[in-house]
C-alpha cells in the first residue's frame, strides 16, 4: 500500500506559471525574489500577514503629494532561496479598501471617477520573472491588473530579513509559536493611471489637479505556514519521491490522469450563500484533470487508489476558482506533520513491498484520528469508475454572500450517472488503462454531468478537521450542473500546466481554518518547482488512445 490517500491534483506544480493556460488573475505585489542565506530545502510558502504590512501609495495633488493606503490585501509568495528566478508572488487588493484618511476624497477614489469598485473590485500582481540586482535586491516583473487592464510592471524589491516571530496575536492563523518563520519585503514601483484607463482629471490656471504618475509603497511581513521549520514543503515532496519513485516530469502525485473540458452551469440557488460570480445564473467554461491519487505515472488502474476530480472554473472579471477533490469520504490527516507521519509510515517496506505494520501501527496510535479516518476511507462503496463516482472537498471553506453573512461549507460533485458498483473480478481489470477506457468512452458517447452540492455547516461543526466528517443532516444545497464534453491526453491537454491549488479562490470564497489548504498548497508549489524544467516522457494514456 503506497501513499495513495493523497491531495487531489497535489503537486501538480507551482501555485502559478508562466506556462499555465489559466492564471489565477489575483494578485497585487510582487516580490518573490529571494533571499541569499543557505537553506536545507527548495521553495517555501510563505503568507502575506497583513496586520504587520502596508500596501501604501503617493500621488501629488495640484502641488503636495498626498498618501493612500489599503487595508485589505492578500497574498502568497514562493521563493526557492537556491534558485532565485524559480520564485513567484500572487497578491489581491481590494479597491474599496482605499484609505486617504477623508471620507470624501475616499468615496470619489471608489467612483467610476477612479477605481469603480463595484466593476473593478480587485488590483491583482502575478510575478513572471525575478532578477538579482545587487546584495538583497531584486527587480522582480509581473502582470499587474487595475481597473480591468493588464500592464506589465517592474518593482523594485529589497529582502529585509527572515527568522523566527511569535504568535499567535497578530498572525493570520492562531496558534503561531515562536517556531514559525517571518520575512521581509520592501518594494516600490510608479505606475501611470492614464495606463490602465483612469484618465479622470481637471486643471485649474493651467494646473493639472491629479497627477498621473502614482508612486507605489509596499512594505510586507510574510509568514510561513509549515512549523516547526524542519517540516518544510520540500520535506513532503522528497518523501513523496521516496514513497513512489523517481518520474521526472510528472506531478508528484497523481501522476496518471486525462484531462477534460466542459462548462458549469449555476441555477442561482448558490447566491444565497456566496457572491462569487460563479453561482450567478449562468454558465462558465472549465478546465478539470481525472486522476488516480498515487504518484505513479505508469501505475496499472485499480479500484483501491483514490480518485481525483480538479476542475478550474474561468470566471467573469478574470477570477478563478480551483478545487481539487477526491471520491473518499474524509482526508487521512489534519495537520501537516499528521500528514508526514502517515507518508513515513506508509512507506513500502523493502524486501516485501509492503508497509512496515509495526511502523502503521505505532502511526495509528499516535494518530487516533486517522485511525478512523481510514477505517471511514476504506469502508465507503466504492463505484466502478470515474464516471459515477462522487468528489468531495474534504475540507472546508468560508462562503461570504451579499449581505455578508458568512457561512462554513464543505462540497460534492455528485454524479447524474448511476452508481454502479465496483466490479473487481470483469475481464477489463487486466488492462491497465481500463478505468480511464471507461471514462473515455463515456464522454465520447455523450456528455457527463455532476451536480455540485454544498453542505452547510451548523455551529460546533469542525471546520479545521478534515479527518472528522459533518453530520449526515446538514443542509444541502444543489447549486449548479458540471457538463464535461471533451477529453484528451495529459500529453495536449492544458490541464497539465494548471496548478490546481485550493487556495486560488474568487470574492465570496475564503479558506477555513483547515491547516491541510496550507500544507496542500505549499507541496503543490514545491513539486511544480521540480518538474518545471523537467523532461516530459509520454503519459499513461496517450492522445490516441483519448481519440485525439
Amino acid at each position: 500500500m503506497r501513499s495513495v490517500f493523497l491531495f487531489a491534483q497535489g503537486s501538480c506544480r507551482v501555485t502559478w506559471t508562466r506556462r499555465s493556460l489559466s492564471r489565477p488573475k489575483t494578485l497585487l505585489i510582487a516580490f518573490s525574489a529571494l533571499l541569499t542565506a543557505q537553506a536545507a530545502f527548495g521553495s517555501d510558502v510563505y503568507f502575506i500577514d497583513k496586520n504587520h504590512s502596508n500596501v501604501g501609495f503617493l500621488i501629488r495633488h495640484l502641488f503636495t503629494k498626498v498618501p493612500g493606503r489599503f487595508t485589505d490585501f492578500s497574498g502568497q509568495i514562493s521563493f526557492d532561496e537556491a534558485n532565485p528566478e524559480q520564485s513567484t508572488v500572487e497578491v489581491k487588493i481590494k479597491t474599496a479598501s482605499v484609505n486617504t484618511d477623508n471620507d470624501l476624497r475616499d468615496k470619489d477614489l471608489r467612483s467610476p471617477n477612479f477605481f469603480d469598485v463595484e466593476k473593478f473590485p480587485e488590483i491583482t500582481f502575478r510575478s513572471k520573472s525575478v532578477k538579482a540586482t545587487g546584495q538583497n535586491t531584486f527587480d522582480v516583473t509581473g502582470d499587474l491588473t487595475i481597473h480591468g487592464v493588464t500592464k506589465e510592471a517592474v518593482l523594485k524589491v529589497e529582502f529585509t530579513g527572515k527568522g523566527k516571530g511569535a504568535g499567535p496575536q497578530g498572525t493570520i492563523t492562531p496558534g503561531r509559536d515562536s517556531t514559525t518563520m517571518i520575512t521581509g519585503w520592501d518594494a516600490t514601483t510608479t505606475v501611470r493611471r492614464s495606463d490602465f484607463g483612469i484618465n479622470w482629471n481637471q486643471t485649474i490656471e493651467g494646473t493639472r489637479v491629479v497627477a498621473n504618475d502614482v508612486q507605489v509603497e509596499l512594505h510586507v511581513e510574510a509568514e510561513s505556514l509549515l512549523a516547526p521549520p524542519e517540516l518544510s514543503p520540500a520535506l513532503i515532496i522528497n518523501t513523496f519521491e521516496q514513497n513512489n519513485g523517481p518520474h521526472p516530469g510528472f506531478r508528484r502525485i497523481h501522476a496518471k490522469g486525462v484531462g477534460v473540458t466542459g462548462y458549469f452551469e449555476s441555477n442561482g440557488r448558490g447566491a444565497a450563500l456566496s457572491k462569487a460570480s460563479v453561482f450567478a445564473p449562468g454558465r462558465v467554461p472549465i478546465i478539470g484533470r481525472f486522476s488516480l491519487a498515487p504518484g505513479q505515472p505508469y501505475l496499472a488502474d485499480a479500484p483501491q487508489p483514490p480518485r481525483g476530480m480538479a476542475i478550474l472554473f474561468k470566471l467573469p472579471g478574470g477570477e478563478e476558482w480551483r478545487t481539487g477533490m477526491l471520491n473518499i469520504p474524509v482526508f487521512v490527516a489534519n495537520s501537516a506533520q499528521g500528514f508526514y507521519d502517515f507518508l513515513l509510515a506508509s512507506a513500502s517496506y523493502p524486501v516485501i513491498g509492503d508497509p512496515d505494520p509495526a511502523r502503521m501501527q505505532a502511526f495509528l496510535t499516535k494518530h487516533p484520528e486517522s485511525a478512523k479516518a481510514m477505517q471511514l476511507i476504506r469502508s465507503r462503496p466504492v463505484s466502478s469508475g470515474f464516471e459515477n463516482s462522487t468528489y468531495n472537498s474534504l475540507d472546508a471553506f468560508r462562503f461570504t454572500n451579499a449581505n455578508g453573512a458568512v457561512v462554513s461549507v464543505r462540497w460534492s460533485m455528485v454524479p447524474a450517472q448511476p452508481f454502479e458498483p465496483v466490479n473487481t473480478t470483469g475481464p477489463e481489470q487486466h488492462d491497465k488503462n481500463y478505468l480511464f477506457d471507461a471514462l473515455i468512452a463515456s464522454i465520447h458517447s455523450h456528455p457527463l454531468q455532476w451536480h455540485l452540492v454544498i453542505t452547510v455547516a451548523q455551529p460546533g461543526d469542525p471546520t479545521n478537521d478534515a479527518t472528522v466528517p459533518w453530520p449526515p443532516d446538514r443542509q444541502q444545497i444543489d447549486v449548479g450542473t458540471l457538463t464535461i464534453d471533451h477529453v484528451e491526453s495529459d500529453d495536449t491537454s492544458p490541464a497539465r500546466d494548471i496548478n490546481f491549488d485550493p487556495l486560488v479562490l474568487p470574492s465570496g470564497i475564503a479558506a477555513s481554518d483547515d491547516p491541510v489548504l496550507s500544507l496542500r498548497s505549499a507541496a503543490y508549489s514545491q513539486s511544480f518547482t521540480r518538474r518545471e524544467g523537467e523532461h516530459k516522457d509520454p503519459s499513461a494514456v496517450s492522445p490516441a488512445e483519448t481519440g485525439q
